[in-house]
């Protein structure tokens, strides 16, 4: 969130993944002596803040290749002993002296001003009328000392946030920009979906959703509109805990705060916090009953068998033959070896993997995800040595599991064609099916179309699910 005016577009970039967070003198007299949250509330904490680092990935807008996180754990805020700010998210230093005066900030000539329940006012850093680097920063508060808005004025810029909120919450629901650099004009507003929490209440894990509109000079024609998301990551250090400990304390925000599922835990068909899937498959007694009773137990290559997820909702294992690790920042680092490929599209969606060793490789093989507006997973395209196959799935309305799959597959002079229909017949508490009948049809040719023959058949799948 540290900006400074480098022109409109690279400004308004900077605000879609940072905006994020958002009179007496300074040091009339001797300060008292303890931690003043004052400031760590101003900017949206509680307790003795001693630090704050922020990593920032985008979510969308990615170029083919490019590392999503375009910061990684800068440093963002610090307080003093006493709760005085040190560092503010706009990038502004405060120096103090022993009576708590500020005495240096940007330059010696930095001015800071605060109103007399001793909340920031104005932070000023002005070298001459033609200064460049001059900042101009005025900080409003509500009557919970939240922080209202903060006019930023730069050389040739002028911006504006407003927070909003919901209830008592010492973090903004939303904030909105709005700004001037120049002749052009543009407006911002992100809202935020909190999704950890540390011990002391303060968020760790948010995402970030922003929609910007721009215009040059009342220009019609030169009026645009972007939409995209981003993630921040914060790591909090306070004087009185030990940085260790009150990482280990983080905790995930309740369910009814946290908003809606993970992204991969959704595409692949399942809602809250599940940690492994796993299909136990059983044959119909009678095919053509009207509600199928199983039977004998098969062992099948179906692709519902399995899948596990992590804390964060990203997929670690699937039954499509793809296996993940990431590191501490959620980044894709092995496969099933370290040679394996894995990417995602704009909306973070898996995308493709590809497992390889070289060239010659037999047990190589590619997977292609392809995906609804609704992040439902529609189509998959599998290729191994020597043999191809897709599946394709049909929804019925908002639901997040398929109502139906059509399967072919070629492989060494052999087709396949397939078609399932699915009914669910049981569900657990978050709204995941654990038991559906699978009714199928299809044919198998080996060498020409003149030796296809069909068949149906039959089953019944039971799921057991496990969640955080």
């Amino acid at each position: 969130m540290k900006y400074k005016y480098v022109g409109f577009l690279a400004l308004l970039g900077l605000m879609m993944l940072a905006a994020c967070d958002g009179p007496r003198t300074a040091g009339g007299g001797d300060e008292e002596e303890g931690y003043n949250p004052q400031d760590a509330l101003t900017f949206g904490l509680v307790g003795d803040v001693k630090e704050v680092r922020l990593s920032v990935a985008k979510r969308s807008n990615l170029l083919p290749g490019e590392d999503p996180w375009v910061e990684d754990d800068e440093l963002l805020m610090t307080f003093d002993e006493r709760g005085r700010v040190t560092l503010d998210p706009y990038g502004n230093v405060y120096v103090y002296n022993e009576k708590g005066r500020l005495v240096k900030g940007l330059s010696k000539k930095t001015t800071l001003t605060r109103d007399d329940e001793g909340r920031l006012g104005n932070y000023d850093n002005e070298q001459g009328l033609n200064d460049r680097d001059m900042r101009h920063f005025t900080f409003t508060h509500d009557a919970k000392g939240r922080l209202l808005t903060v006019e930023q004025i730069y050389w040739e810029a002028i911006t504006t946030d407003s927070m909003v909120y919901e209830g008592s919450k010492v973090y903004p629901a939303k904030t909105i920009t709005e700004g001037q650099a120049e002749a052009e004009t543009y407006k911002v507003t992100t809202t935020y979906k909190y999704v950890k929490t540390d011990a002391h209440g303060n968020w760790t894990e948010r995402y970030c959703y922003y929609t910007a509109k721009g215009m040059i000079a009342d220009d019609e024609t030169t009026r645009s509109t972007d939409k995209g998301e981003s993630l921040e990551r914060r790591k909090i250090i306070y004087y009185s805990d030990d940085p260790e400990e009150a990482e280990a304390d983080e905790e995930e925000v309740p369910a009814d705060v946290a908003g809606t599922t993970a992204t991969d835990v959704r595409a692949f068909g399942f809602l809250g916090s599940v940690k492994e899937s796993f299909c136990n498959m059983f044959e119909a007694d009678d095919i053509d009953a009207d509600e199928l009773e199983k039977g004998d137990p098969v062992n099948s290559n179906d692709s519902e068998q399995g899948y596990s997820f992590n804390a964060d909702g990203q997929i670690l294992t699937e039954p499509y033959g793809g296996v993940y690790e990431y590191d501490n920042r959620g980044r894709f680092v092995k496969g099933i070896t370290e040679k394996s490929v894995m990417r995602r599209d704009a909306k973070g969606r898996v995308v493709y993997y590809l497992q390889q060793n070289d060239e010659d490789d037999d047990a190589r093989f590619e997977n292609k995800f392809t995906y609804d507006e609704q992040d439902r997973l529609i189509k998959i395209e599998r290729t191994f040595w020597e043999s191809f196959s897709v599946e394709k799935f049909s929804y019925e309305g908002d639901n997040i599991y398929p109502s139906s799959r059509e399967y072919s597959s070629e492989e060494e002079g052999t087709s396949i064609e397939s078609r399932t229909e699915y009914r669910y017949t049981k569900f657990d508490d978050k709204g995941n099916w654990t038991r559906r009948e699978q009714r199928y049809r299809g044919s198998t040719a080996e060498g020409g179309e003149l030796s296809r023959t069909s068949w149906r058949g039959a089953m019944v799948v039971e799921r057991e699910i496990e969640y955080y």
